[in-house]
Order: C-alpha cells, then structure tokens, then sequence
C-alpha cells in the first residue's frame, strides 16, 4: 500500500458551546489560546453535531452516518457510575446497584475512522479523558479500535483532567512522530463538562453557571493551547492535518445546566477549526455537519470511503455549496424500552425545523437566538426542504435500535448498508 500522504490529529472538547468563546466573539478573553491558534486555520461559523451528547455525537463523527442508523445495545448504569452490558448481576460490588440505562454502539457493525485508517496501514493512537463516565471506555464503541488507547483517568493520578491529557497527548505524539509514519491521533478534553472545582481558581467572573462556565473555557483554553502549540512544532518536521471541534454544547436554564435535552443552537451549534488540504485560513458561513469529517479524514489520507455514508469531504462541501441540510438528533429511552426523548432536525444556516416525536409536534425556529426566547415560525416562514430532510430521514430510520447484549446477534466488524436500516 501506498502511505499515506499526511498525518490526522482530531482534537474533541466536551460540551463547548461556540458563543462562549471569544474565538467566535464571545466579550469575555475565555479562549485567547484557541483565538490566537485560528490565524492558521478555517473557522466555521455554521457546523452542527449529529447528536445532542456525547454517544449519539462522537459514535456519528467517527463513522460518518447518523445516529439512527447504528446499532445500540445497553449499557446500565450503577451508582458508582459503572456502565455494564447484561448479564450484569455477577458483576455487581457490594452496594452497588443499577440506576441508569444508556444506548451505546458497543456492537454496531460499521468500521470507524480508526479502524479503516489502521487497515489502510496507519498508526493509531487516542488520549482521552471522560470523566470517569466509562462512556469512552474503549469496550463501549463509540470511538472504534485504536493501537493505542489511553483514559487519562487510568493513566496519570497527579495529572488528571485537562493538563492530564495534554501531558500524555504530547508524551504519545512523540513517539508517533519519532516513527516516521503517518498516523491518526485522537485527544479528547472533558472539563467543559462538569462544575467549576478548585483547580481553576477564583470565581473572577461572578458566580452564575455561565460565569463559572466561562471560567472552565478560559481553563481548558491553557491546556488545548499548549497541545496545538506543540503540534505545530511537530509540524514543522512532518506533514499534519489539524481539526478541533466539539461533541456538543450546553443549555442554561434558570435552575441549572445540561445538554441533550433538545435541539436548540446551545446544544447542536459547536465549533469547527480545519487545517489541511483544501483547506484555506479564515471564516466561512458554509453549512457543515460532524459527520462530515469522517470522508474528510479519508480524502485526505487516499483512503477509500465506505458505501452510503451521510457525510461529505468538507473541501468539496467548500467548493461546491452543496445545498443540503444538516440533521440533528437527540433521544433517551428508559429502562422499559419506553421513549422519554426524541427529536430530529434539519438545519441551514437560518433556520431549523424538528419534529418531537414523543409529543408530535413540528416546530421551525431562527438560528443562533436564545432558547428562552424561540418562536415558532411555522406559519410564518417557509422552509420546505428542512421538514422533507426530516421525513426522508426518518421514513428510513424512525425506529432506534436498541437490544441487550445478551439478544445480540454475533456480527462480523464490517460495514452495513445504512439505508437499508
């Protein structure tokens, strides 16, 4: 096989909302390391999530399709915050009980960009923090096999957390460069998501969850600075392709903050920062969607893509102006089987229509305003082609897949025929 002609670093920050960060215009200095690291990059003004959290998001980034077209099976959650597959009852420690359920790709079929960018004769590595969740453990899928694969957690006591994977991203990156292969490396922050504890210092913003949300920005901001300082030096001696983004963003209601909930801009809206071929520095209005940078990391590495993905190579998304929508969706299901959640959208770059399928409504609202404030303009405005992506998509995909592991079926790691599903 032929190397590959460059290097992929994907670079992931949990729950990141755009609008928050003075890269994207944000009056607080919140993200001065990443505002300062664009200069080289093309920043997207309109990219949008695939999911509303973090497994129906990065499990669609990492096979180019959407989340309804996966395979789920269950994963139960525990009041230590373990996620265990049926049978679970022997694996239960004393105390410990089943709170939770979550849908998790952990047998879904298609190869993920790790895995087809292995076979094609690549290196693959991961560092990734996930908050003792165990939603990235490596057996639950949403991020494929890697060679590699390190949970900051496991790996480092006196560096956990952000600075945690920055200390091993640099650590493994050397290796991988030292090698004089190309490779495919994946780091992934986590801090964004949770509260403000003492390691980021004094509430100098106030004390609101924005407040203290801004000030979790401007933290994780020195550490993901530090990283893409680091590769840019690493890019001097070898030939790598940069993108940074993020799984999802972050609601604030009046009594707290979440995400997942629906498909407002505060939760689907996240950044997008590429550089590589075809791409030039600046600011785009183009319409992205994350499943987009899966064919992007196969063009860009001559690597063939699999049959019937969602996605398109962002260079010729640049090119062409393809007129197409990006969908959105968000779900959760209870234990019983019985859906508490479920919502799809289609977005351009003004307006989204959804459709609530557990309460059968249909709204359309204008982008990037505040989600206390929405309105539904659908009987004011016409958007035709966004509540038809909608249909279409859910004609082939309006039942969501989920079984224990005990009920599957054994499949091969291959990739299957989405529109099939």
């Amino acid at each position: 096989k032929t190397p590959a002609p460059l290097s992929v670093i994907i670079v992931t920050i949990d729950t990141l909302r755009p609008d928050r960060m003075s890269l994207y215009g944000a009056a607080r200095d919140t993200t001065p390391q990443m505002k300062k690291w664009a200069h080289s990059a093309l920043k997207f003004n309109h990219a949008y999530s695939a999911g509303a959290w973090t497994s129906l998001s990065l499990s669609a980034l990492f096979r180019g399709v959407y989340p309804r077209r996966l395979d789920w099976t269950w994963a139960y959650e525990t009041n230590r915050t373990r996620l265990l597959p049926k049978p679970y009852e022997k694996k239960l420690k004393k105390g410990e009980k089943v709170v939770k359920a979550f849908a998790l790709p952990m047998f879904d079929p298609h190869q993920t960009l790790s895995e087809l960018l292995q076979n094609r004769g690549m290196k693959t590595a991961a560092v990734v923090d996930d908050g003792s969740s165990q939603f990235l453990e490596p057996s639950m899928n949403i991020a494929g096999k890697f060679e590699s694969y390190q949970l900051v957690e496991r790996v480092t006591r006196s560096k956990r957390g952000d600075p945690g994977v920055t200390f091993l991203a640099r650590k493994k990156l050397k290796e991988l460069v030292k090698a004089k292969e190309p490779f495919f490396f994946w780091a992934h922050y986590f801090e964004p998501h949770n509260g403000v504890g003492r390691r980021h210092g004094k509430l100098k913003f106030g004390t609101s969850r924005l407040d203290k949300y801004d000030l979790i920005l401007q933290y994780t901001d020195r550490h993901v600075g530090q990283l893409l300082e680091f590769i840019d030096r690493l890019a001097e001696k070898q030939n790598i392709a940069v993108i940074l983004t993020a799984d999802h963003g972050e609601r604030f209601l009046k009594t707290h903050r979440g995400h997942g909930g629906d498909l407002t801009d505060a939760n689907v809206r996240v950044p997008l920062l590429l550089r590589g071929p075809g791409i030039t520095p600046g600011t785009t209005d183009a319409l992205v969607s994350l499943v987009d940078i899966f064919p992007t990391v196969l063009a860009w590495t001559n690597t063939p893509a699999p049959p019937n993905i969602d996605g398109y190579p962002i260079p010729d998304l640049l090119k062409n102006r393809r007129p197409r929508p990006s969908l959105s969706e968000t779900w959760y299901l209870y234990r019983n089987k019985k859906v508490r959640t479920d919502m799809v959208s289609a977005s351009d770059t003004q307006y989204r229509w959804t459709k609530d399928l557990v309460k059968n409504t249909e709204t359309l609202t204008e982008m990037a305003t505040d989600p206390l404030s929405e309105k539904n303009l659908i009987h004011q405005v016409e958007r035709p082609e966004l509540a038809e992506a909608v249909e279409q998509y859910l004609e082939q995909n309006r039942r969501i897949r989920v079984r224990d592991a005990v009920d599957k079926p054994t499949t091969s790691r291959q990739n299957s025929n989405p529109t099939t599903h």
